[in-house]
């Protein structure tokens, strides 16, 4: 919730005028609960690994959300994502794959907003360096990074797509 609460801070939308949102990774579905609770009546996407599409699904329907899983295969092969995205959310999970998936994802998705919850490392990786070269390759988006104050070498990174210039 604290990352939803930090995107409307941040970019001064709000969840009920979205239509479209996409998730990478969504835990067992509770982000998408979340942003249901705070208005959003559009399409909420999940790519996930097939274990845990069980998961949301069974999650998702004992709360009376609507679900649309979509996989993400061992192979970082993805289904195509729908058209008009609005959000991207990825909380800690475009940041624990391959450069190629993150970068290829991001690409397809393409959202006028995204919001990437991020730690500094993952293994010999550094994350935050990845992140800040996803931004400098991406100038079509103003990038905000914002320590998370909860927890310490967390990030919360924004992203807002240009208008047409």
């Amino acid at each position: 919730m604290y990352q939803i609460l930090k995107q409307i801070a941040i970019t001064g939308i709000k969840t009920e005028t979205l239509e479209r949102i996409v998730e990478f990774g969504g835990g067992y579905g509770a982000m998408s609960a979340v942003v249901r609770r705070l208005g959003f009546t559009g399409d909420y996407y999940i790519y996930d690994l097939p274990e845990f599409l069980i998961l949301q699904e069974y999650y998702l329907s004992n709360m009376g959300f609507e679900f649309k899983p979509k996989e993400v295969d061992s192979h970082d092969r993805f289904q195509m994502t729908p058209d008009n995205v609005d959000l991207l959310i990825a909380c800690y999970s475009l940041s624990e794959v391959t450069r190629d998936l993150r970068e290829a994802f991001f690409h397809t998705v393409s959202p006028k907003y995204a919001l990437f919850a991020i730690q500094k490392e993952h293994g010999a990786y550094n994350v935050h360096d990845e992140f800040m070269n996803l931004a400098v390759r991406n100038p079509r988006y103003t990038w905000t990074f914002n320590e998370n104050k909860f927890r310490p070498g967390f990030n919360h990174v924004i992203a807002v797509r240009k208008e047409t210039e």
